[in-house]
């Protein structure tokens, strides 16, 4: 299921021209927790134009030791104040965004006491209004 996704959402960024922004990239950062590296991941989120302007975005995720941290953050979202979108990561909700000006970030750090899900090679994230997906990315 999780190949059928991913190689549907490649064939789709493909067919509209964006799939190099999309791809992940991933790099170790020294000094990270008891002196090992973290590791962070970072793809772009992309999506179709809202009233004239195209919604942009990124997610990353970040590995230091035990802990994680996910942030997605968007930006230039052509819908009203107050608009709440949902996050998801292969389909699963992961927390909502409520916007302000167009932007939002979502931060998810297990330091918080907040389930962070483990994020592979392939996984999906989304960024919803309804059953209408606004902005999408593949890890």
């Amino acid at each position: 299921m999780k190949r059928t996704l991913w190689i549907a959402v490649c064939v789709v960024m493909a067919c509209i021209g964006l799939m190099g922004p999309a791809l992940p990239r991933a790099y170790a950062i020294p000094g990270g927790r008891d002196g090992g590296s973290q590791t962070r991941v970072r793809i772009a989120l992309i999506g179709a134009k809202i009233g004239g302007i195209t919604p942009q975005g990124h997610a990353e995720y970040r590995v230091d030791g035990t802990q994680r941290q996910l942030n997605v953050e968007v930006e230039k979202v052509n819908l009203a104040n107050g608009t709440v979108l949902s996050v998801n990561v292969n389909g699963v909700s992961v927390g909502t965004l409520t916007l302000l000006a167009g932007t939002r970030e979502l931060e998810l750090n297990t330091k918080n006491r907040v389930a962070v899900p483990v994020i592979k090679h392939g996984d999906v994230v989304t960024v919803s209004m309804g059953a209408n997906v606004l902005l999408m990315g593949a890890f």
